[in-house]
């Protein structure tokens, strides 16, 4: 119990010490400054508290004022002075600087040597300023600024007993003459030569140290060696110079050189009369040269040189020996393959493809056979049939073959909702109640109907006017009437139109104006069968065989043929006349028309050739059951090439002017 006591009375004890220091209320004086602060660094302090004595440290911002130090910089003749001021304090780069005293004008004159006078040459000098560097032109007027050339500096000493002083002597030998020439000790320069007779002249100069300064030539006389000629080299003697202090040699007596000797015929041996330089390949051929049986020296002229034949491909169906290029595995209708490239040469891309082959056993797979299973399920879609997709995976494809197999089980479509009545084209659409798919019942049972205008022709000189009507009862329906083929309606035509004659020669002849034919003047002659009017042919008596009041077309026999995807090609075509007389025209100023045989649409490809050049003058591109194109704006014509995507006929017609 009394240890109780106390341990309760120390906690006691300690809970009222630490209240009462957390009740200090502090009071910090400054006591020490640890660091200064100057214009670029803060400073440091430490603070007491007067009443604990705890302590911190606060921190003294930098003041920003500088400890200057002043430099002034004296002026020259033209720059001006500078009072430039910087701070003392180490880290600080404060800086300013101040324009000081004025430029005082007064330069230091002082001579510049531009050029160094030589031997031969004049110098230069110029007086400038030793501060600025400015040339000085007024300073003066007795500065030259041309330093005279020295001259050449000489040493004529005299010469005794063959001694060189001052002048250098070169004696004649058998190449050369000899010569004196003096030489300046500055430059070096010794062309100026003396004679032999001013030489001799000069004071103390023996008189007979030297005769005469000709050359003496060679003598060669002494036998040296005697050179056998090679394949490439000539052969000769060697003789040398007899004559004192020369130790000249000369080839003399030449040889001619023997040349090579090689064997380039069957019985030539590798390595001893030839070297291949290049090994052959598969792709390129090789090379061998061939060496001389005297010197045993490759050659290196292309005339000693033989191309050797390409080597055969090599492939083999070993990866060991040949690269693998491809791999097929066997697929469902497929065997297993494989593709090897020709390892005779690195760059060689000849490969050759290994295969499954039935009855031979090299250890390739055939083909695998599908592997079907069930899809999906016996509907109206499927005609009862049980639907099957092939599922094997060869070569990272899937096979995905589909068939429809199984017992037959009718299960027609359940017509639901009308979805679309029968038109003049179209059976009735009706939306299948099992399937939610629409599809057709019957055959299309409606009538056209024939109330949209889509080109009204006008009446020439040649031909009635009338309209043309395109069927409305069915979007789709491209039946027309009224067509150059078809049924007109009565009322809808208009009467042909009268040439309209104008003269435009002296002797009478006219021309249509809508029609461009030329006659004869119809006002005052009587045209019959017999007895054409026309001009147009260009002929002094018209026989193209066609008459004023006729207006039939031109056509051929029978239509053309037009096979799907092949072309046709029309020229020379022999016309005859629907009506009347047989006339001989060319392809061109006319139209063509294009017509399927079971009158669904297709495409259409024109082209037209010239007559001039032969050349494609237009393509002409058009899609429909029954086109017609055009002729009238290109030139003469003189073949045509029609295609199309569908089985189709093609006539041409020229309407008679």
């Amino acid at each position: 119990m009394k240890k109780l006591l106390v341990v309760l009375f120390i906690i006691a004890t300690l809970v009222l010490a630490l209240a009462s220091c957390g009740e200090c209320e502090h009071n910090f004086q400054e006591k020490e400054v640890i660091k200064s602060a100057n214009c670029i660094t803060d400073g440091k302090k430490l603070m007491e508290c007067s009443e604990c004595g705890e302590t911190k440290e606060e921190v003294i911002p930098k003041n920003g004022i500088h400890d200057p130090e002043r430099e002034e910089i004296e002026p020259t003749c033209k720059e001006p002075g500078k009072i430039i001021t910087t701070c003392k304090v180490e880290g600080c780069d404060y800086r300013n600087e101040s324009e000081g005293k004025k430029p005082t004008g007064l330069h230091t004159p002082t001579v510049e040597i531009v050029t160094e006078p030589t031997c031969t040459e004049d110098g230069e000098q110029k007086r400038v300023c030793a501060v600025c560097g400015d040339e000085l032109l007024s300073f003066g007027t007795d500065f030259e600024s041309t330093i005279p050339a020295t001259g050449h500096t000489y040493e004529n000493a005299p010469l005794e007993d063959n001694e060189e002083l001052g002048v250098t002597i070169v004696k004649p030998n058998c190449d050369e003459d000899g010569y004196i020439a003096r030489e300046c000790k500055v430059c070096g320069y010794n062309e100026d030569p003396i004679t032999l007779s001013e030489l001799k002249a000069m004071d103390g100069v023996a008189s007979t140290f030297i005769e005469s300064m000709e050359k003496t030539g060679h003598n060669h006389e002494q036998f040296v060696s005697k050179v056998d000629p090679t394949c490439t080299e000539q052969g000769y003697t060697v003789y040398k110079c007899v004559n004192p202090g020369c130790d000249h040699e000369e080839n003399l007596e030449p040889t001619d050189a023997l040349g090579h000797t090689y064997v380039k015929d069957e019985t030539a041996v590798e390595g001893t009369h030839y070297i291949v330089t290049f090994q052959p390949t598969c792709i390129a051929t090789g090379e061998k040269a061939y060496i001389c049986t005297r010197c045993n020296v490759q050659s290196d002229l292309a005339e000693d040189k033989e191309s050797i034949p390409c080597v055969p491909h090599h492939v083999v169906d070993d990866e060991t020996v040949c690269q693998l290029v491809m791999h097929f595995e066997a697929s469902c209708t497929t065997a297993e393959k494989k593709i090897f490239k020709c390892s005779v040469d690195p760059n060689c891309d000849y490969t050759e493809e290994f295969t499954f082959v039935e009855g031979v056993e090299n250890g390739y797979s055939g083909p695998l056979g599908h592997d079907y299973q069930v899809s999906g399920e016996q509907t109206c879609l499927t005609g009862g049939k049980t639907p099957y997709t092939c599922s094997r995976v060869a070569n990272g494809i899937l096979c995905g073959d589909f068939k429809l197999d199984g017992p037959i089980a009718d299960i027609p479509h359940v017509p639901d909702t009308l979805v679309s009545n029968a038109t003049c084209i179209h059976s009735a659409i009706y939306m299948c109640k099992v399937c939610e798919t629409p599809f057709s019942v019957g055959d299309p049972t409606g009538e056209h109907k024939f109330e949209e205008v889509i080109q009204i022709i006008d009446p020439t000189c040649s031909s009635e006017g009338h309209k043309v009507y395109k069927c409305t009862a069915d979007a789709e329906c491209e039946e027309l009437y009224g067509d150059q083929y078809g049924e007109v309606k009565a009322e809808d035509i208009t009467p042909r139109i009268d040439h309209i004659f104008t003269s435009v020669t002296e002797d009478g002849k006219i021309i249509c104006t809508v029609c461009r034919h030329e006659y004869r003047d119809v006002t005052t002659e009587v045209s019959s069968d017999s007895d054409s009017l026309c001009l147009g042919c260009g002929k002094e008596v018209c026989d193209c065989g066609l008459i004023v009041e006729w207006n039939g077309f031109v056509s051929p026999k029978a239509p053309f043929e037009i096979t799907a995807g092949e072309d046709l090609v029309v020229s020379e075509v022999n016309w005859t006349v629907v009506e009347e007389k047989k006339v001989a025209i060319e392809i061109g100023g006319g139209i063509i028309v294009l017509n399927t045989k079971d009158g669904e649409s297709a495409k259409f490809t024109v082209m037209l050739y010239s007559a001039v050049d032969g050349e494609a003058i237009a393509e002409i591109t058009e899609e429909g059951s029954s086109v017609q194109i055009d002729l009238y704006n290109y030139e003469s014509v003189v073949k045509v090439s029609i295609s199309a995507d569908a089985d189709a006929t093609a006539s041409l017609y020229e309407v008679a002017r």
